[in-house]
């Protein structure tokens, strides 16, 4: 710009005003018109100073605090600069916005409802990538708060598409760093998990809740959700037929003594463990459901259980990107799922009804915890064979891991670190319906439970079996899986001091099954304490939902303090539900190999009760 053209411009009131050029010249127009400006287009090139990166935001800021009584302003900013200090930068009177600038994520994110007026929006933050899409000027979400965006209002729509969007930088599907990042900076990301919620993050909760509120009464069978798909065509009446034919006419050993499709009970009867409290020496009474009706209600609280209410739909709303419609949706699927499984039931049992040989061997176990805090998973591939037991077995298998392993995680360690071990595997191991079957589990019944999976030590062919696999998995657990050959690519997930013995670590631990007691669940028969127990759940969770009602009334009529207040109280009775919970679990829920061990009591996890070390 000229010196003669912008002394004329400064002289003459402008309504609206066009601008490409530095910040400086920009400045020097606004400083002089800010009055009379009533569109401002800002284009705003910080490789038009003469002076040093760390210099550049001076005059951007500058010409920032002139810009606050200007009605409607259209900015593209072009800083790349080392840092942009936008705490007293005032964006309501934004309608469209375009800035390239090392910014403060958290605090651009604090400062979104106030942009009422904000139609289009467009950041690229250096160090996270392409963060936006250009084409279409939504951002693809490369920091997690960012995808909370979708239910602010007044946003004409906006934020919703940038809620559908998918991370160049981490496809987490929550929009937390990358599982890699967490592990090399050794903190586990919280954001989007209970009791560690963005004010915008509550609210869209609060949302979800509204929703289940609304059908609560209602029969489960009229609620529109998901499809319930079954990950492979089978007939679980006739595989169990066929399952025991074969049991009764030509039966073979599968491992360590345990016969095709024997159970543990089976094998406790063999073995003279029996009960006392039961005539007939039963370890477990016969199965009672807690489930009273075929409402809403009753499903929900049986899914439930002795999680807090806020985990298990948090996990769906992070599974379907804080869209309420479509978490709603897939909860009320997996809630379906469960009551068609009959998981209630499985629960009841224990490992007492699982597949002997599966529970001998230790197909899959938990011990220790990686660096992020996370239990993790032991699957060795080369114990599997497809024969050793039918499909049935190994589907209710799949089912009581995943729910004791829900008892191994606690706020905010909500995941798991699974290691796939290859070590020996060979074709013979494969088994395509597990595989579909634990795919389809992971991602449509159990969201947001996996943290990390680790293949290690694969064969030199896997990537060939990989390539068939991946096409199956959503791209947000795909993201999750890691590969390492050796103890060293393990190192780099799980403490020296956790990782076992046999795979390069100091944790001497073998596992070995412990079997079941003769009266391990003597409080199971007690009919009267579990009567007392349920009672005292019920009355609880009505007081948790009630609290509730008022927390998404309040949403509802814009009133923030009533909806702190209601937040707070539907805290303290959230850990009163799960504490009246855990108490009725005793009751209701068989012990297990990890009760057994004594890593589990209560709610406590204690993996020093196993583990031994030089």
């Amino acid at each position: 710009m000229t010196p003669k053209l912008a002394d004329n411009l400064m002289r003459a009131p402008l309504r609206q005003l066009d601008f490409t050029g530095s910040p400086i010249d920009a400045l020097l127009l606004c400083s002089r018109n800010t009055s009379s400006l009533e569109k401002l287009a800002l284009s705003i090139d910080c490789n038009k100073l003469d002076v040093p990166n760390d210099e550049r935001a001076m005059p951007v800021r500058a010409l920032f605090s002139h810009l606050r009584s200007i009605p409607e302003i259209w900015c593209d900013i072009g800083l790349y600069i080392d840092h942009l200090d936008i705490t007293d930068i005032d964006f309501s009177n934004f309608t469209h916005l375009d800035i390239r600038a090392d910014i403060d994520v958290d605090l651009f994110v604090s400062k979104l409802p106030t942009m009422q007026k904000l139609t289009k929006l467009s950041v690229s933050i250096p160090g996270y990538g392409p963060t936006f899409n250009k084409s279409n000027h939504y951002p693809d979400i490369a920091d997690h708060d960012l995808l909370n965006f979708a239910y602010l209002d007044g946003m004409s729509g906006l934020f919703k598409a940038i809620s559908r969007q998918r991370s160049q930088v981490d496809i987490a599907g929550s929009g937390r760093e990358a599982i890699t990042t967490q592990y090399s900076k050794g903190r586990l990301d919280t954001s989007g998990v209970f009791r560690n919620l963005s004010a915008i993050e509550e609210k869209v909760l609060a949302d979800m809740w509204s929703r289940i509120l609304g059908d609560y009464d209602q029969p489960l069978d009229s609620i529109a959700c998901d499809p319930i798909v079954r990950p492979i065509e089978y007939d679980d009446a006739a595989d169990r037929s066929r399952a025991k034919e074969t049991q009764d006419t030509s039966p073979f050993e599968v491992f360590g003594g345990c016969l095709f499709n024997e159970t543990v009970a089976d094998k406790c009867q063999e073995l003279g463990i029996k009960s006392e409290s039961s005539a007939d020496g039963e370890l477990v009474p016969p199965f009672v459901s807690q489930i009273p009706d075929k409402t809403l209600k009753s499903a929900l609280w049986s899914v439930v259980r002795e999680d807090h209410p806020d985990v298990l739909l948090l996990r769906f709303l992070r599974a379907r990107k804080w869209d309420v419609e479509k978490a709603y949706k897939m909860a009320i699927a997996a809630i379906k799922w469960r009551i068609q499984e009959n998981v209630e039931e499985i629960i009841w049992y224990g490992d007492l009804y699982n597949d002997a040989s599966l529970m001998w061997k230790g197909v899959s176990y938990a011990h220790g915890k990686d660096r992020l805090g996370q239990p993790i998973v032991w699957s060795g591939s080369c114990l599997h064979h497809q024969k050793d037991q039918s499909y049935p077995q190994l589907k209710r298998y799949l089912i009581w891991m995943m729910e004791t392993l829900r008892q191994l995680l606690y706020t905010p360690v909500e995941r798991v670190c699974l290691i796939m071990d290859l070590t020996d595997h060979s074709n013979a191991n494969m088994d395509w319906p597990f595989v579909k079957t634990f795919i389809k589990f992971l991602e449509a019944y159990y969201p947001e439970c996996l943290g990390i999976c680790i293949v290690y030590n694969g064969p030199w062919w896997f990537s060939g079996v990989w390539k068939l696999i991946s096409p199956l998995l959503d791209p947000v657990v795909a993201a999750k899986v890691q590969f390492a050959q050796k103890p060293e690519g393990l190192l780099k997930f799980i403490d020296e001091k956790e990782l076992l013995e046999i795979r390069g670590g100091k944790n001497k631990y073998t596992y070995e099954y412990v079997k079941p007691a003769g009266d391990e669940n003597q409080l199971m028969f007690d009919q009267e304490g579990r009567a007392e127990a349920a009672q005292e759940l019920e009355a609880l969770q009505e007081q948790f939902v009630a609290a509730t009602q008022e927390w998404v009334q309040a949403k509802a009529d814009g009133e923030d303090s009533k909806f702190t207040e209601a937040s707070a109280r539907r805290l303290e009775l959230s850990d009163q539900v799960k504490q009246a919970a855990e108490k009725k679990d005793k009751y209701t829920r068989a012990r297990h190999f990890y009760t057994r061990t004594g890593v589990l009591q209560g709610s406590t996890v204690d993996w020093s009760k196993i583990q031994t070390y030089d």
